[in-house]
């Protein structure tokens, strides 16, 4: 089994029961927070085990990997800072997920993630808006978020 797909299992796992979560309560558990975080570790662990010859041959790809991780956790840091800003308009827990999903995902899978989940989200408050149901609502972010991940799952197998 490839690192990509058990990082891919992991991540449906928490995604669904997060989701869930989230439709039913409006909020994400810290014991599925840190339960994920400490899959993620030890994940980001082992992976970085298994890159330490490419990593010590030189600093010509330093820049490089700057970057990938800057990309990794771009999603969760902007919705972090959104939480802070907005005063918890948006979900503090949503921000955390997305920052832990990337310790298993790559740069390009954590962007593409957010931009699936912001459509949805866009998506879904523009239907509610249209079908007059524009009355004060919160949308469970982690929710549409799993349907985003299964479809960025269907197109990396493809």
């Amino acid at each position: 089994m490839s690192a990509e797909t058990s990082a891919g299992g992991i991540v449906l796992v928490f995604i669904l029961a997060a989701g869930i979560q989230d439709f039913r309560e409006r909020r994400v558990s810290a014991r599925l927070l840190g339960a994920y975080a400490g899959a993620g570790l030890i994940f980001s662990l082992l992976e970085l085990r298994s890159r330490i010859p490419g990593i010590t041959s030189g600093m010509s790809a330093f820049p490089e990997v700057v970057r990938e991780y800057a990309a990794r956790i771009f999603p969760g840091a902007f919705l972090i800072l959104s939480s802070l800003v907005s005063g918890g308009q948006t979900g503090m827990g949503d921000g955390l997920f997305f920052l832990l999903s990337g310790l298993f995902l790559t740069g390009k899978e954590m962007i593409l993630l957010f931009w699936l989940t912001m459509a949805g989200t866009f998506c879904l408050a523009a239907a509610a808006l249209l079908l007059g149901k524009g009355k004060k609502t919160g949308l469970p972010y982690l929710t549409i978020a799993a349907g985003a991940f299964v479809l960025l799952l269907i197109g990396r197998d493809a």
